[in-house]
């Protein structure tokens, strides 16, 4: 019974083979045939799989990915969409049902190419520096959102600080002026520090 199962399991491998592997290509979300779409589609040997889409839109970039599972029916591959990893904008999945031929997964509305190995770390690579410039992206509008939270405030202490009477403007000076000198010393000790553990490393 073992070895039958076993048999079972690598006939099963081997009617998947051509689909397995990391594939590239164009599709449209609407059905269409435009390709204005691109996504990557990883399928692994169990059948599972991961998608990661960019959906080109007038207003936006639709950036984002999801689990998948794909079945054989005669030679017609469906990848059916499980999970979101990443959800944009609460976007629907997209499923594709179409054949294999010469290294070329497609359907009615996609087109998608089997990656050599080199293909690969080059699609890689690629996807990892535009995560990087999505991030960096994230993180310049998060440091320019913090910046005005910080004009708003100092705006708003200014013009409080400006009401009162004379004397208390001293006290607050004199509280401003402590505040600084601190934190200056903070920043002095700690390059001191840095520089001396650096030095005794040496």
């Amino acid at each position: 019974m073992a070895a039958i199962f076993i048999a079972d399991v690598a006939n099963a491998k081997n009617k998947n083979s051509d689909i397995v592997g990391v594939w590239h290509g164009s599709f449209d979300e609407w059905g269409g045939t435009s390709g204005k779409d691109t996504l990557t589609l990883t399928i692994n040997d169990d059948m599972s799989g991961v998608i990661e889409f960019v959906i080109k839109r007038k207003s936006e970039q639709l950036v984002g990915s999801y689990t998948d599972s794909v079945s054989n029916s005669r030679g017609v591959y469906n990848v059916i969409g499980k999970e979101f990893i990443k959800n944009p904008n609460n976007y629907a999945f997209d499923d594709f049902s179409g054949t294999v031929s010469n290294g070329v997964f497609s359907g009615k509305n996609f087109q998608f190419k089997k990656l050599s190995t080199a293909e690969q770390q080059d699609e890689r690579k690629r996807q990892l520096q535009f995560q990087q410039a999505e991030q960096e992206k994230k993180l310049q509008a998060q440091r320019k959102k913090t910046t005005i939270i910080i004009y708003i405030i100092a705006g708003i202490f200014g013009v409080i600080y400006l009401k009162l009477p004379k004397e208390r403007q001293e006290i607050v000076r004199s509280l401003i002026f402590g505040i600084i000198g601190f934190c200056l010393s903070l920043i002095t000790l700690g390059i001191f520090s840095g520089y001396k553990n650096w030095k005794n490393d040496r």
